[in-house]
């Protein structure tokens, strides 16, 4: 949870749904808090974890902010770390 500007927040999550990814694969959500409320999420990658070790890919992942819509956020692949921009509109 980083700070977005106007008392909003952007937020990273990853989810574990056993109907629709494999054992070792993560949905990678992105969401923003906003006066006591939190937007759909939207989904960014779907991240693999070598073991069943839960928070593996949690910990690795990171977001950062510039105190305003904008933020950065990095995540592990097999082989890299991927990175994407986000720009939340006013």
């Amino acid at each position: 949870l980083v700070p977005a500007g106007n008392d909003r927040f952007h937020c990273i999550v990853t989810a574990r749904d056993n109907m629709w990814f494999k054992e070792n694969e993560q949905p990678l959500l992105y969401m923003t808090f906003n006066q006591g409320k939190w937007s759909l999420p939207v989904r960014i990658d779907i991240v693999h974890h070598p073991s069943r070790i839960f928070g593996w890919t949690t910990g690795l992942t990171q977001i950062a902010s510039n105190g305003g819509s904008e933020a950065l956020v990095v995540w592990p692949t097999d082989s890299a770390f991927l990175a994407k921009w986000i720009t939340v509109a006013d």
